[in-house]
């Protein structure tokens, strides 16, 4: 694979690890552990954000 799609990997995986985080933070009713993945979700959706910028440069 090539270093952008590489990339573009890693902030998926990112997201999708922070959202399944939320989940199950929500389903046990631990609200901390919920926040935090959500906010590890975000960083993701901020990284593809940001190398997608960086993508098309």
């Amino acid at each position: 694979m090539e270093k952008p799609q590489l990339r573009r990997v890693l902030g998926v995986v990112m997201v999708a690890i922070g959202l399944l985080q939320a989940g199950l933070g929500s389903l046990n009713n631990n609200l901390v552990f919920a926040l935090l993945g959500l906010a590890y979700a975000l960083i993701g959706v901020a990284y593809l954000w940001f190398e997608g910028d960086a993508f098309e440069r």
